[in-house]
């Protein structure tokens, strides 16, 4: 949670407005094992668009997507933001 509040509390609004499409896109690329080829035929982008796409995420959120546990604490981050989107509605 810790890595939610810091990124969404102190964002700014484009990086807010963002988040849902960024986090569409990253479970998207964990779905099949991380298989970034396989994330892009889904999103219908070449695979290189994809990899710039997640560089600039980590870019925007000051983190190194390439080291595991930046992933996974990123990809629990957009799951907790879609948990607590639905209990404000």
């Amino acid at each position: 949670m810790t890595f939610v509040r810091k990124h969404s509390a102190h964002s700014s609004p484009t990086m807010r407005k963002m988040t849902p499409t960024i986090c569409t896109r990253w479970k998207s690329s964990l779905k099949k094992n991380e298989s970034l080829p396989a994330a892009a035929n889904r999103l219908f982008i070449h695979v290189n668009t994809l990899r710039n796409r997640i560089r600039k995420i980590g870019e925007l959120l000051h983190t190194d997507l390439t080291l595991t546990d930046h992933r996974v604490r990123f990809y629990v981050a957009c799951q907790a933001l879609r948990v607590l989107r639905r209990i404000n509605r």
